[in-house]
């Protein structure tokens, strides 16, 4: 069997997984404690209400900031029914908490699933 090739090969010994559910008319998610571990990872639901989705941040599970590159511009993801998207972008974080945030209320329960590692 041939080995996957970055980044699939992330995934081989991925240690957690844990699911985010945005509540119907809502646009933020649950939150999720990292515990150490860092975002590998991110599997998207059948549908979304919106486009596009951005993780957030936060210390402490009350304040949530949106992320940024260093000029400012915030990380936006694409929604992509039931796709893989891999988090390169967010591999410095592994302590906190993180949510995912709508760009718009959804029409219904989304649940995505956090691959951890």
């Amino acid at each position: 069997m041939v080995q996957p090739s970055e980044p699939y090969s992330r995934l081989k010994n991925h240690s957690n997984t844990l699911t985010i559910d945005i509540s119907e008319d809502n646009r933020n998610s649950t939150s999720v404690d990292m515990q150490g571990n860092k975002l590998r990872a991110i599997l998207q639901p059948a549908s979304m209400s919106a486009s596009k989705f951005k993780i957030q941040f936060s210390m402490d599970n009350s304040t949530f900031y949106d992320i940024a590159d260093e000029n400012g511009n915030t990380k936006e993801v694409d929604f992509t029914a039931n796709s893989l998207v891999f988090t390169n972008d967010f591999d410095f974080l592994s302590m906190g908490y993180i949510r995912i945030r709508s760009d718009g209320t959804e029409t219904a329960d989304r649940t995505f699933t956090c691959i951890f590692g």
